[in-house]
């Protein structure tokens, strides 16, 4: 079965701009696994025409890096925010596999798409965080996730795993090999509570 990925990242702050190298690095890593994949710097981008539908309607899989909330991706921010995706267009995403990689997204939006869409939505009931002192292994964790959900397929068993990686991440900084790393305390946190909001919907 051919795998073609398609990767939209924002970035218009701190958070979105490192979260966007991290879409770098995976689109590198899944070239291994996939027929293609496609990187879209996809800030702002307008729902009025036809590109993202273009982007995405020859995929199998969608994954998300950026800021969300309960019922969409945010484009961009404001109040309310400009909306990628959400609940009134989760059609697009019908019979893909989808992987967000932001706060809040599995709530309103992945129950729609559970509704509407044949296919996997992995994501965060709530918000979703890295420690900026200790990103690189936060980014490693997303990372193997993303590939084993790519290459695997398989829901329950990439949430499950990612589950258990978060809360080993957690021990090593409370207690293991990472607890002398700066703000060792706050990133076990931060690692805790990912573990504790990742989820899936079918």
């Amino acid at each position: 079965m051919s795998k073609n990925v398609v990767i939209l990242a924002t970035r218009y702050d701190w958070e979105t701009a490192r979260t966007f190298e991290w879409a770098k690095e995976l689109q590198g890593e899944l070239f291994n696994y996939t027929d293609n994949c496609f990187l879209a710097d996809v800030t702002g981008l307008c729902r009025g025409g036809t590109s993202l539908d273009d982007l995405i309607n020859n995929s199998t899989h969608v994954i998300f890096y950026g800021h969300g909330e309960a019922h969409c991706w945010t484009a961009l921010p404001g109040s309310p925010c400009t909306e990628l995706l959400g609940i009134s267009t989760v059609g697009i995403l019908d019979y893909k596999d989808v992987y967000a990689v932001c706060c809040s997204s599995l709530a309103g939006f992945g129950a729609a798409f559970s509704s509407s869409c044949h296919g996997t939505f992995v994501g965060y009931s709530d918000s979703f965080g890295f420690h900026r002192k200790n990103e690189f292994e936060f980014k490693q964790t997303v990372h193997n996730s993303a590939v084993n959900f790519v290459v695997n397929g398989n829901g329950s068993q990439v949430v499950n795993k990612l589950r258990s990686e978060w809360s080993r991440l957690a021990q090593e900084f409370a207690s293991g090999t990472l607890k002398n790393r700066s703000d060792a305390i706050a990133a076990g946190y931060v690692a805790s509570l990912n573990a504790a909001r990742i989820g899936f919907r079918t």
